[in-house]
């Protein structure tokens, strides 16, 4: 009975991850003034049509907003601008979903799940769970290229360390937008030199082409405006997730704020750099990934909520730690990435005027508490959940860490006899 019931489970999550892209469409097709209309598309596609008239893409604006990626996302945006606007809406939605799988598989494969029946399983749950995850809806929404981003970088991680191209993916990444060189440091950490060396040639030859196609867009950018987050938006914004907006959102300003910034930012930084590395060297390759991914979305001076796309991956690292961990016989195993899912997955809200719209935990109204202190609580908790909850991950991560340094009486060895190593938990191949 049990192995009929996981014969049919491919076929019904299929079903089920083509209902949710389904329902994702009918949403697009009942809102499309709210969910379709890719305004940071809408940048990209008149930054290309800016590209290929000759035009300044960093002192031109566009839709009263500046340019803010590289001068190589500049050449990929005139490739864009080549479709019609509806034709890029359609063609980055489809690329999008079709990342999300990508990165849903490479995930399962990173975490150590043996590829099978089963790996294909759990990926297809969790691209299903993750594509209304309301990071992923953003970046649906307003047609943003943070999943394609990850994928890339989870592409890379699933190939072998000996696999020559491995770097590239993440060089790539890299060269459309800064943040993913911090995986780059991550394969140095670990001290995997050739695919980080990989890497940075990847995105050297990418600047090349940048200096060759648009030499003074090049020169301008890399001069300086890489380096201003001030052109991203405004970091006191409460959409803004990382410590700098958690700080500012609790009413820091000034040099205090950026003091204090700097501070938690190094503090974060260091730890979670150490626990990216142990993990890595207690085969969690997973695990170090995405501490390094939480941790660049905390020090980074601005994280909206559609940089958070990570959550995904978070989900196949979660269902492997519960079924690896002490408690892989209770219940509460499943509380974390229960909590996890039901705090960043889209919900219907009622009591809208036709049908109830599916918004995340961040856009929940509080409004109806019973007391004000009880309300402007869960309103400083919620303003700042993915922070927070970044936080909470980093710090079980940590703890997690001494526990399994921490050395444990053992019986004397005999003179010459190596030191017992303790086993890693292997995943279970149910």
């Amino acid at each position: 009975m049990a192995a009929r019931g996981r014969r049919w489970a491919l076929p019904m999550l299929l079903a089920a991850a083509t209902l949710s892209i389904a329902l994702w469409a009918l949403q697009v097709w009942h809102w499309p003034a709210v969910k379709y209309f890719m305004f940071d598309l809408n940048i990209y596609h008149q930054a290309g049509a800016d590209v290929i008239a000759g035009g300044s893409l960093y002192q031109d604006r566009f839709l009263d907003h500046p340019f803010t990626y590289t001068p190589f996302a500049g050449i990929l945006c005139a490739g864009l601008s080549l479709m019609s606007m509806e034709s890029a809406r359609l063609f980055l939605a489809t690329v999008t979903i079709g990342c999300l799988g990508v990165a849903a598989f490479c995930s399962v494969r990173v975490a150590g799940i043996r590829p099978g029946r089963r790996a294909t399983t759990v990926a297809v749950a969790i691209g299903a769970i993750g594509l209304w995850s309301e990071p992923v809806q953003d970046n649906l929404t307003f047609g943003q290229v943070n999943v394609v981003l990850m994928a890339l970088v989870l592409l890379d991680f699933a190939l072998p360390d000996s696999f020559p191209g491995k770097g590239v993916a993440i060089g790539l990444a890299t060269a459309i937008k800064l943040t993913p060189g911090l995986f780059v440091v991550y394969l140095l950490m670990t001290r995997r030199f050739r695919p980080a060396a990989t890497s940075s040639v990847t995105m050297a030859a990418t600047m090349a082409l940048g200096f060759l196609v648009l030499p003074a867009d090049s020169s301008r950018y890399w001069s300086g405006i890489f380096a201003d987050s001030g052109r991203v938006g405004d970091r006191l914004n409460s959409g803004n997730q990382s410590l700098y907006g958690l700080l500012g959102h609790l009413g820091l300003t000034g040099a205090v704020l950026t003091t204090c910034w700097l501070l938690c930012a190094a503090l974060v930084g260091y730890f979670g750099s150490r626990a990216a590395i142990r993990s890595y060297r207690r085969a969690d390759e997973l695990g170090g990934v995405l501490v390094c991914a939480l941790t660049a979305l905390l020090v980074s001076p601005i994280s909206w909520i559609h940089h958070w796309v990570w959550m995904t991956p978070l989900l196949a690292w979660l269902l492997a730690r519960t079924e690896s961990s002490r408690l892989a016989g209770r219940r509460s195993r499943w509380l974390p990435l229960c909590l996890t899912v039901v705090l960043f997955e889209c919900w219907p809200q009622p009591g809208s005027q036709d049908w109830p719209m599916p918004l995340g935990a961040f856009h929940w109204h509080l409004d109806n508490t019973s007391t004000l202190w009880t309300r402007q609580l869960l309103l400083a908790v919620q303003q700042n959940m993915y922070a927070l909850f970044a936080i909470l991950v980093l710090i079980v991560v940590v703890r997690a860490d001494r526990r399994a340094t921490r050395p444990e009486t053992s019986p004397p060895r005999q003179n010459g006899a190596p030191p017992e190593r303790s086993p890693v938990p292997e995943l279970s191949r149910r």
